[in-house]
């Protein structure tokens, strides 16, 4: 529902939305809870920023732009653990 997987059989309504249509506005109006949400401690903060962005309909090349310009912009590496982002945005 999410629109991360394109291959798949069947139809998918959301809020009177068939998902296929490309247009991502209806995932303004739902959230995302992962089932193991033990997947963050494999991303580096680059990747967690691209991942959320696509999931807002942001195309990837467009996320991995924002990504870095923000990474840069707060002077953190983007290769770094996304834990270590997560301790940095507390501090």
């Amino acid at each position: 529902m999410l629109g991360l997987i394109d291959d798949y059989k069947g139809e998918v309504i959301v809020f009177g939305q068939d998902i296929s249509s490309g247009d991502p506005s209806y995932k303004k109006r739902i959230g995302y809870v992962p089932e193991n949400a033990e997947v963050y401690d494999n991303l580096t903060a680059m990747e967690y920023l691209v991942f959320s962005g696509e999931l807002y309909g942001i195309e990837r090349d467009a996320a991995q732009e924002k990504s870095g310009t923000a990474l840069a912009a707060i002077r953190f590496a983007g290769g770094a653990p996304f834990p270590a982002f997560l301790l940095f945005q507390k501090a």
